[in-house]
C-alpha cells in the first residue's frame, strides 16, 4: 500500500520540487540549468545531422490567439490615399513599408511604423527603385526579393537592410520575378515563390544569407498552376500558395512540402480560398502559427472590393469562418505587403495600404483579438533607464490563463523572451527583437495550453536568466 502510494504521489512531489527547488549554485537541475541542457540536446542533435538531413524544423503549437476582429490605425501619412507595389514587414518593434508608391510607379522610399509609439517615420531609403516584390524579414535582417522597376520588368537586384548598417546589395536572383511572394523558413532559407507578370513563374528560387547563395527548387507546381500577385506564406515546413493571376483570376490554392534538406519541394493541390466569384487577384498572405492568412484582393466578377480574411488551418486542413471588418470599400494589391507577428500571445495580422478602383478604406488595418491597443501584450513601462539586467518572477503566479513578466535592460540590444514546458521544448516567443534600453513587461497567455510547470527564459547579450511559473486550470 505504502509503495503504490508513493508512486501515486511521485509527480506531485517532483512539481513541488520544481516550485520550491534549491538554488541554482547548489542545483544541479536549477531552472537555467535544467533548460539550457535541453536546449543544448536539442542543438547537440540538430548539429550533429548532415545538412542534407536535416528535420522538418518549424513545429505548430496552436498556442497563439487568433484575430476575432479588424482595428484601424490610421493612414500612412506618405500614402493617404492609397499605394500600389508597396512590400512591409517586421524587424524589432517596428514595421517597415518599402518601393512601390501611390501611382504604382516603383521608389525608394521607405516608412516606419513603431507599436510603442503608434507613429510613422521616414526610413533609409533603398539603393535603387523597387515596386511588386516583397519584403523578407530573415533572421535580424530584411531582405528585399524580386520585384521590378515598373510593371513587365523584373530587376535582379536582392537588398539587405540591418539596423544600423542600412540597405546593401547581396547575391542577385537567378531569375527576376515580379508579383511573387518572399517568406523565410527556420529563420535560415529564404523562398522566392513563383511571381512573373505575363509569363508565370512556376517554381520556387532559394535564397541562404549565411552563403549569400541562391539555389532552384527541385520540384515545380503543375503546368498552369504558375501565377502572381497571389497570397502566400510558410506553416511548418508547408509553403502555401493561393488565388493570384495566370491570364484569370484564381481561388485554388498549392501546398508545397519542403524536404529534409530545404530543396526540395513536393506540391500537392489543397481546398481552394471560399472567396465568391471565378477568383482574386492582388490578395495578400502570410502564414504563422498554425494558420495561413489570405487577405482578400480584386475580385472577379465585379464588384472588384471584398472585405473578407479567409483562415486556412494548417492542421485540420480546412478553412475556417472569414472574418471581416474593413468595410465595403476594402481595398487590394496586397501581395507582398502583408505581415504577422505575435503580441504577448496574441496574433497580429498587419494590412498596410492597397488600392484599387473603387475603393475607398486605406490605412493600416491590424486583424487582431482583445481591443485596438497594441502595447497590450508588450509594453515599456517607464523611461527610466535601468542600472542592471533584470528578469522578475511573473505575476499572478500560479496563474489561469494569463500572466505578466516584467525585466530591464540598461542598453539597447536584441532581446528574446521565450516559453518552454517541462520537458524543454519551445512553446510560444514573446519577444524576439531590438529593444532600446529601458522597463518593459510582456504578457503570457496560457489559454491554449495545459495545466503544469513551465518556463521563461530571457537572453539579451551576455545576459540569459531562466525562472519557473505555473499554469493551473
Amino acid at each position: 500500500m505504502k509503495t503504490k502510494l508513493s508512486i501515486y504521489f511521485l509527480p506531485v512531489l517532483f512539481s513541488l520540487f520544481l516550485i520550491l527547488g534549491y538554488s541554482s549554485q547548489d542545483n544541479p537541475y536549477s531552472d537555467e540549468n535544467y533548460i539550457d541542457t535541453k536546449i543544448q540536446q536539442q542543438v547537440n542533435e540538430m548539429t550533429s545531422m548532415s545538412p542534407k538531413s536535416l528535420p522538418s524544423e518549424i513545429q505548430l503549437d496552436n498556442s497563439a490567439i487568433v484575430p476575432d476582429s479588424i482595428c484601424y490605425k490610421g493612414p500612412i501619412p506618405a500614402y493617404p490615399d492609397g499605394c500600389v507595389g508597396i512590400a512591409s514587414n517586421w524587424l524589432g518593434d517596428t514595421l517597415y513599408v518599402a518601393g512601390g508608391s501611390a501611382n504604382s510607379n516603383p521608389s525608394m522610399d521607405v516608412y516606419r511604423y513603431s507599436i510603442t509609439s503608434d507613429s510613422w517615420s521616414t526610413g533609409v531609403s533603398m539603393p535603387v527603385e523597387k515596386s511588386v516584390g516583397s519584403l523578407v524579414k530573415c533572421g535580424n535582417a530584411l531582405y528585399y526579393i524580386g520585384g521590378s522597376n515598373g510593371f513587365g520588368t523584373p530587376t535582379a537586384n536582392t537588398l539587405r537592410y540591418r539596423v544600423g548598417l542600412g540597405w546593401d546589395e547581396v547575391a542577385p536572383i537567378p531569375t527576376p520575378v515580379e508579383g511573387n511572394a518572399g517568406a523565410c523558413w527556420g529563420d535560415s532559407v529564404i523562398y522566392c515563390i513563383m511571381g512573373g507578370w505575363t509569363q508565370y513563374y512556376r517554381s520556387v528560387q532559394i535564397y541562404r544569407p549565411s552563403t549569400d547563395t541562391w539555389s532552384r527548387g527541385s520540384d515545380s507546381v503543375p503546368s498552369g498552376a504558375g501565377r502572381r500577385t497571389f497570397a502566400g506564406g510558410i506553416v511548418g515546413n508547408k509553403i502555401y500558395a493561393a488565388s493570384g493571376w495566370s491570364g484569370a483570376a484564381r481561388k485554388d490554392m498549392y501546398i508545397g512540402t519542403i524536404g529534409a534538406n530545404g530543396n526540395t519541394i513536393t506540391w500537392a493541390l489543397g481546398p481552394q480560398v471560399p472567396c465568391r466569384g471565378t477568383g482574386m487577384s492582388r490578395s495578400g498572405g502570410v502564414g504563422i502559427d498554425g494558420h495561413f492568412y489570405v487577405i482578400a484582393g480584386q475580385t472577379f466578377p465585379d464588384p472588384q472590393q471584398q472585405d473578407s480574411i479567409f483562415i486556412f488551418n494548417t492542421t485540420s486542413g480546412t478553412w475556417q469562418t472569414p472574418l471581416s471588418g474593413r468595410g465595403t470599400g476594402a481595398a487590394a494589391n496586397y501581395w507582398g505587403v502583408v505581415s504577422a507577428k505575435d503580441i504577448g500571445g496574441k496574433i497580429n495580422i498587419f494590412i498596410p495600404g492597397g488600392s484599387i478602383t473603387g475603393a475607398t478604406t486605406f490605412g493600416l488595418y491590424v486583424a487582431r483579438s482583445g481591443g485596438c491597443d497594441l502595447t497590450t501584450g508588450i509594453s515599456n513601462l517607464n523611461l527610466e533607464i535601468p542600472n542592471e539586467y533584470s528578469l522578475s518572477q511573473n505575476y499572478p503566479n500560479p496563474f489561469n490563463p494569463a500572466t505578466k513578466i516584467n525585466f530591464s535592460i540598461p542598453v539597447n540590444g536584441l532581446v528574446t523572451l521565450k516559453i518552454y514546458n517541462v520537458l524543454g521544448k519551445e512553446v510560444m516567443t514573446l519577444i524576439n527583437e531590438h529593444k532600446p534600453a529601458g522597463n518593459y513587461g510582456a504578457e503570457f497567455n496560457g489559454a491554449n495550453l495545459s495545466s503544469g510547470i513551465y518556463f521563461f527564459r530571457m537572453e539579451t547579450g551576455e545576459f540569459v536568466d531562466v525562472k519557473r511559473m505555473m499554469l493551473i486550470k
